[in-house]
Order: structure tokens, then sequence, then C-alpha cells
């Protein structure tokens, strides 16, 4: 995706305030040969970091959004977009517990989480936003960490 923008953001906002997203994921014939923008091809993770309010969970809701959009066949908000067929996204973002079930927050991320990794295959787009959020610092950062590695290996999937 090149100079992509979210959708709903275009309607409620002027251009001058809206700023353009770029992402290379995966392998998308025809791009190797133009990569000059300091994307690798190939990459099949991303790890996304940035200040608070930063626009890191739009741009994971965007991705999700226009990657459903291009297999409507719409109209995608994008200078360039290109796209493999994807048989199944999963998105792990926001967290919160399930009191009535005695779930604490933590629990409802691993268990989301799991479902990812068991279900995904190399042609899933997976979202994962603020993994490990539920638990300290520590063991959340080793949490991500250890997902990001696992699904990052491509005999296990993604």
């Amino acid at each position: 995706m090149v100079s992509g923008s979210h959708p709903c953001l275009l309607r409620s906002f002027s251009g001058d305030d809206i700023t353009p997203n770029d992402l290379r994921l995966g392998a998308v014939p025809g791009w190797e040969e133009d990569a000059t923008d300091g994307f690798k091809p190939g990459i099949t993770s991303l790890l996304i970091t940035g200040p608070n309010m930063g626009g890191k969970s739009t741009l994971m809701r965007q991705t999700a959004l226009l990657a459903i959009l291009a297999h409507l066949g719409c109209h995608i908000p994008a200078v360039r977009f290109r796209l493999t067929p994807i048989d199944r996204i999963f998105t792990r973002i926001g967290a919160s517990d399930r009191l009535i079930s005695g779930q604490s927050t933590f629990y409802v991320e691993l268990a989301e989480t799991a479902i990812i990794v068991r279900h995904a295959s190399p042609h899933s787009l997976a979202l994962i936003d603020e993994l490990g959020r539920g638990t300290s610092t520590r063991d959340g950062s080793s949490l991500a960490a250890a997902v990001l590695r696992y699904i990052s290996t491509p005999r296990n999937g993604l």
C-alpha cells in the first residue's frame, strides 16, 4: 500500500488532516523490482511502534478494512494497492475482561491470540494490537515477543 488512507477518516476530515500510510507486507509479485522505498520483499510480519495517539491502531484497522474492500472489488483510497487473496482476517485489537464469565483481561488476550495462532494460515492477515497489556510490562513484552517470533517462523503458519 502506498499513501493509503482510512476511508472513514476521509469522510470525517479534510485531506490536510489525514496522514496517508505506506505499508508493505508479504511477497507481492511485481513489487520486488521497484523496492526503492526501503521495504524488503517477503517480510511476513511487522512490529509497529510509536507514541500513544500516534496512529498505530488506526493503521491496523485501516489495513484490515482496505483488505476487505479490495476483496469486494471496491475502490481503495491509496495511490497504489496490491493484495494477494487472503483466506481469513484475524484481529485482536482492544481488550477488556469478561467479568460475568470470570475471565480477566489477560485471559481474554491469551484466548483470542490462541485462536489466531491455531487457525491462521500463510494466507491469513493477523492484526494484534498491544498484546500483553493485561499483565505486567515484563510479562507482556515477553508474551508479545514470543508470539511474534512464533508467527514469523514460516513453518508455523503466518
